[in-house]
Parts: structure tokens; C-alpha cells; sequence
């Protein structure tokens, strides 16, 4: 029996999780222990509870006072981690002998990383690694430098910087390090899951895209009657003006808001909608919905295209913008971002129902991906696994 550190420290929501709870029960199903450091302990606890893998609590970067408030606007991926410690060697150093602490209790022969920066630093050079992910979370690891994804904004930080920090934690630690900060994502295993039209690395990316981490659903043909589904959380910074506006929308509509009060279910059955207490099962959702609302998050938008619905999507954060760009790009989707009203999220929802460009657009490209058949993504993971286990213990042997 193999140990296996499975890591989670950035992002949110369970798209995360998920990935890593599938390898981790592959692996477990050959004889092999997985043991779990994840971001947040709370909101996976649902899905990780009932499994026997053990369950560690990763290290968290605690924001300094004068992060705290002051609007981020990232650029590059480096941005984001330039706002988790990497701007300094000693708030960088304690995390990744955090991470370290952790490799050294459990011993791991392997450690699978998604979106896990800090842990990929611990393990540079020294613990075989394999990381997955989706196209925003596993940039190129081969280029001098991150891509900047969104020109209009500035750098939070040079690059430069972020890695002569990433450099000096390394010679404190008299470890190798790497010789660009793409670098640090080098592996054993890199597994890109997403679709390369979501990919927001498309233009610059070398290595293979092996779409979805699971298979999208096949298409389904629109209802009869017009309507929505609305998924969206209770902490987006502008969830009042988006419930307002799904209110006020005439349709017959379906929602789920994460962690959604009372009060809010409330408003939103008095105006007839139907609200879900737990999440719906997205498939059935969506055959029952001419269009769907939600934040532009990667599994939701996977499923979504399958089954071949158009989106007006309320970007959260950069990653989730990029996939809404692309949407908007692809002709099925609309974006409603910065300052919006709730009218303009009503008028979203009725032009790419009312408009039938946006549904011929979002069946075709659905017909597009069942052509390509399915993926088993899961499964060529785990097998890969496997082989570099086998190869540290023939080399163990040797």
C-alpha cells in the first residue's frame, strides 16, 4: 500500500474536491491509501464524510490588513498567488513549510496537487507530483512567463519578483527551485481537463487538452415552453441586484443559491419561481430550461454546453470572466459584469431565449462535442498514477 498526499489549497466551491475524490477512490480501488489536505474542511465535508480516506486541514492564507478591502483586479494567474504570500519570502517561507510538515507526517510516494501552488513549491525537485486540473488552474508550465490574460489591468506585481521570491524560499530551504515561475508547475503528470475552446491558455498552450474531466451530457432538445434555471451563490458581491432580477424575470424558472437565507427563498417563491433548498441534479435542471444563469464556473458550464443550452452568465472573478469571454465568443452567451442592473439581467435572459441564434449556436456546438465522443478522464489519471508509482519503486529497488 501506497500513501498518497492529495492537495487543494486555491479556489472555491467543489469542482476541486470532485476531481480529486475520483482518482483518489481509483487509486484507493488498486490497494493504495489517499489522504486528503484541503482549503476548506467545511463545505466538501458532505461529499468527503462517508469516505475513508483520512482528512487534513491544508494551509490557508491568512490576508494581511492591508489586503483586506481593497479591490483586486488580476491580470495573470501570478496576481492571484502574489495575494497568497508570494510577494514575500518570509510570509511565503512559513506556508510552504507548512505543506512540507505535512509531507514529512504522512510520507507520501506520490502527491496529487489541484490548483495548489504552495504545495507544488514544497515538492519541487523532491516528491513525485501529478496535478490536474482545469485550463485557468494548470497554466503552460513551459513559458518564460505566465500569460497576461486580461491586458486592461496591471500587473499586481512583476513576475520577476514573485520569482526571485519563490527563489530565495527555495535557497533557504536548500532545495532546487524552479528557473521560471511557469516552472513551478512541472510534473511527473500534468492532466489539462477542460475544453479546449474554454481553455483560457488556447493561443499559447503546447501540450495536449483532454477535455472535460468527465464527460459532458448529450444534448437535449429545448422545451416545449419557455423557461430558466438559475444557479448562483449568496455571497456574490452583487447578489442583490442578480435575485432582484431573476424576480423579476416573467418565465417560469428553476434556482439553487448556495447558502441562500430564508428571506431570499422567500422573495423568490412569492414571484412564483421554483427554489431548490439543495442542489438540483443539473442534468434534469437543464433539459427542463430553455437557458441557464449562473457565475460561469467550469463543471456548471461544462454540463451546460453538453446538453446545449445558451448562458447569461455574472462573473465572480477572473477565471470565471475568461470562461464567460469564450462563451461570448462561441455566439452562446451573454455576459452581464461590472455595475449591472437587475433589468439588464432580465433583458440577458430574454434575448438569448427570444433570439434563436443563441439556441441554434449552443445545439450545434453541443452536437460538436458528442461527435467527439467520450473521454475517460478519471481512468487515464489513475492509470497514470500508477505507472509513476511503479516507477519510484523499481527505482527504490534498483
Amino acid at each position: 500500500m501506497v500513501k498518497v498526499l492529495i492537495g487543494w489549497e486555491l479556489g472555491a466551491g467543489l469542482g476541486h474536491v470532485r476531481r480529486l475524490l475520483a482518482v483518489a477512490r481509483g487509486l484507493a480501488a488498486h490497494g493504495h491509501q489517499p489522504i486528503f489536505a484541503v482549503r476548506n474542511l467545511v463545505e466538501p465535508w458532505p461529499a468527503l464524510r462517508d469516505e475513508p480516506f483520512p482528512l487534513l486541514q491544508a494551509p490557508q492564507w491568512q490576508p494581511r490588513p492591508d489586503q483586506i478591502g481593497k479591490p483586486f483586479r488580476a491580470a495573470a494567474i501570478s496576481d492571484i498567488f502574489a495575494m497568497q504570500g508570494f510577494d514575500s519570502p518570509d510570509d511565503l517561507l512559513p506556508m510552504v513549510e507548512g505543506w512540507q510538515n505535512l509531507i514529512d507526517l504522512t510520507r507520501p510516494e506520490l502527491i496529487i496537487s489541484d490548483y495548489s501552488p504552495t504545495l507544488c513549491l514544497a515538492a519541487y525537485g523532491v516528491n513525485p507530483m501529478v496535478i490536474v486540473g482545469d485550463g485557468f488552474t494548470m497554466p503552460p508550465h513551459d513559458l518564460p512567463s505566465f500569460p497576461i490574460l486580461r491586458p486592461k489591468f496591471a500587473e499586481t506585481l512583476p513576475q520577476k519578483r514573485l520569482l526571485a521570491v519563490v527563489t530565495e524560499v527555495q535557497r533557504r530551504r536548500k532545495r532546487p527551485g524552479p528557473d521560471t515561475l511557469p516552472g513551478l508547475f512541472a510534473a511527473a503528470g500534468r492532466y489539462v481537463c477542460t475544453l479546449p475552446e474554454l481553455d483560457p491558455y488556447r493561443a499559447e498552450r503546447s501540450e495536449k487538452v483532454l477535455g472535460p474531466f468527465e464527460p459532458t451530457p448529450p444534448p437535449a432538445p429545448p422545451p416545449h415552453k419557455p423557461g430558466f434555471f438559475a444557479y448562483i451563490a449568496s455571497d456574490f458581491r452583487e447578489i442583490k441586484k442578480a435575485a432582484q432580477g431573476i424576480a423579476d424575470i416573467k418565465l417560469p424558472g428553476e434556482i439553487y443559491i448556495r447558502r441562500a437565507q430564508g428571506p431570499l427563498k422567500k422573495a423568490l417563491r412569492k414571484r412564483g419561481h421554483h427554489v431548490h433548498d439543495v442542489p438540483a441534479p443539473l442534468f434534469e435542471a437543464l433539459k427542463n430550461a430553455s437557458a441557464i444563469i449562473h457565475h460561469g464556473g467550469i463543471g456548471t458550464t461544462e454540463v451546460a454546453v453538453g446538453i446545449g443550452r445558451p448562458h447569461v452568465l455574472l462573473p465572480r472573478h477572473m477565471e470565471q470572466e475568461l470562461t464567460a469571454r469564450a462563451l461570448e465568443e462561441l455566439g452562446v452567451g451573454i455576459k452581464v459584469s461590472g455595475d449591472f442592473s437587475p433589468q439588464s439581467v432580465v433583458e440577458a435572459l430574454h434575448k438569448v431565449i427570444e433570439d434563436p441564434g443563441y439556441g441554434e449556436r449552443a445545439a450545434a456546438f453541443a452536437e460538436t462535442l458528442r461527435a467527439r465522443g467520450p473521454v475517460d478522464n478519471i481512468d487515464r489519471i489513475v492509470r497514470g498514477c500508477l505507472r509513476i508509482i511503479s516507477l519510484g519503486r523499481a527505482e527504490q529497488t534498483d
